[in-house]
């Protein structure tokens, strides 16, 4: 049975996330490319497989503006936030 972390950003964002997803190699090598800078599409990818589609989706709306907008830099703070406050995902 997987182990679920749940969590809250200082916006009032909740998420879980499954511990046995930060000890996946597949979820590293991901993580590698968007700190490499490689990919857009893998920094999405990371986020999915981080919080799920239903959390990504969550994440979107919690993020969007009135204008229907999802500014960049909202939704990386709140990414951020999330790999920050969690033990588990640090080195």
């Amino acid at each position: 049975m997987a182990e679920i972390v749940k969590g809250k950003t200082s916006t009032g964002f909740e998420y879980e996330i499954d511990k046995e997803i930060v000890d996946d190699w597949n979820f590293i090598e991901r993580l590698a490319r968007v700190e490499q800078g490689q990919s857009v599409s893998e920094m999405i990818n990371v986020i999915v497989t981080l919080i799920g589609k239903d959390g990504y989706d969550n994440l979107k709306k919690h993020c969007q503006t009135d204008t229907g907008r999802i500014p960049i830099k909202r939704l990386m703070n709140e990414y951020y936030e999330i790999m920050g406050e969690n033990d588990f995902t640090k080195n």
